[in-house]
């Protein structure tokens, strides 16, 4: 795999960071109250905590469903959980790009932290594209000038070329988040070492019956297809990794 810029590469404080999580949770479709907290408290405790900590002015863009699903809402329940998880006030918007988002990021002071609505509210948000394309888009040329580098921390949504996956890393200085970070890693060990990651250890000896034989088989095709599944999966994702590659001047710490 590529070798990819992290948060270690880069100096944040004072600056404005976009930075690309997923929020993604289950919703009940009845109440639209957000019922698992975990990948908000996955991307709070770490790559959002570094950064507010570091003296970043920290602007979260996130997704929830899709336009048309019964979890397609507002934001405003994950940055309540997000003040929840980090135990300080986090600031939410209800727009995206327009004014009042440029207006509360422009105000943004460092160490705090501002939440945007829903990118999927975006109707061009979805549309895959390259990052040259993307960069033309109005949520990009809105916010990008806004910042000083994009962090781009949502490994699970990685193998969508949507404008706010890639977008920002034509015009903006990029980088892995922790999450994204700690993903790639583990996919690459078990991309360097296949034999390893699918072993399987016979406990007794025993005489090979059919039904064992079967089994045998059953694994070997299950690896196989969990590893070309994941190359595929690589090939998306270097889409992305390659955009966080490539060193800029004003990246290097000071």
């Amino acid at each position: 795999m590529a070798k990819y810029l992290t948060l270690d590469d880069v100096a944040v404080k004072d600056k404005v960071v976009l930075v690309r999580v997923d929020f993604n949770s289950a919703v009940d479709p009845e109440t639209k109250k957000v019922l698992d907290e975990t990948r908000i408290r996955a991307h709070g405790e770490t790559t959002i905590k570094e950064l507010t900590g570091k003296g970043a002015k920290v602007v979260v863009l996130a997704h929830q469903g899709r336009k048309g699903d019964p979890d397609f809402i507002p934001l405003k329940q994950h940055a309540e959980i997000l003040g929840k998880v980090l135990g300080k006030p986090v600031k939410y918007i209800d727009d995206v790009f327009g004014e009042k988002a440029q207006k509360a990021i422009k105000e943004l002071k460092s160490g705090e932290i501002l939440v945007l609505e829903n990118v999927r509210s975006f109707p061009g948000e979805t549309k895959e594209g390259t990052p040259e394309e993307h960069a033309r888009t109005e949520l990009v040329k809105a916010i990008a000038p806004l910042a000083g580098l994009f962090v781009n921390d949502a490994f699970a949504a990685a193998h969508r070329a949507h404008v706010s996956m890639v977008g920002f890393t034509a015009v903006l200085p990029s980088v892995a988040g922790r999450i994204m970070e700690r993903e790639l890693k583990s996919l690459s060990k078990v991309l360097e070492n296949p034999e390893k990651a699918f072993q399987v250890k016979i406990i007794r000896d025993q005489v090979i019956s059919v039904q064992s034989a079967l089994l045998r088989i059953r694994i070997f095709l299950f690896g196989f297809m969990l590893m070309v599944g994941m190359m595929v999966l690589l090939g998306i994702i270097n889409s992305v990794v390659n955009s966080l590659r490539r060193p800029k001047p004003d990246m290097r710490r000071h």
